[in-house]
């Protein structure tokens, strides 16, 4: 059963219209993500650059007042450096433990993935 040469055309541009739009939305949502590639590189590059930074002076206080602590308490040289050996090591956990909290919860491409979600939501309401 042939359909009609209007029905025929009417239906092909119908289908154009639809892949278009499909092209355009897909389009929208591939520019999305590399904006969002684009924003966490250059924040992973932040986190990078600002934590050797901050490794690095914080390598060098520590140096200094371990330094000076001993200097003052050099009667008790063997307690003095224990203590802030052990005061080195909690900060150590501490930090540890924050960074991992911290690498849990970090999250990337939300903006794309909400975007894809509430499409799927309207392509599902607009077929079903």
């Amino acid at each position: 059963m042939d359909l009609p040469p209007e029905t025929d055309a009417h239906l092909a541009g119908a289908i154009k219209k639809i892949l278009w739009r499909l092209m355009a939305v897909g389009h929208n949502r591939a520019e999305l993500l590399m904006v969002e590639m684009h924003e966490e590189r250059v924040r992973a590059q932040m986190v990078i650059f600002a934590g050797g930074a901050m490794a690095i002076f914080a390598a060098l206080a520590i140096l200094t007042v371990t330094a000076l602590i001993a200097c003052a308490f050099a009667s008790h040289l063997l307690l003095t450096l224990g203590v802030l050996a052990a005061f080195y090591c909690i900060g150590a956990v501490f930090f540890y433990v924050m960074l991992s909290r911290m690498l849990r919860q970090w999250e990337t491409f939300t903006g794309t993935r909400e975007q894809f979600e509430r499409d799927r939501e309207c392509l599902e309401k607009k077929l079903i």
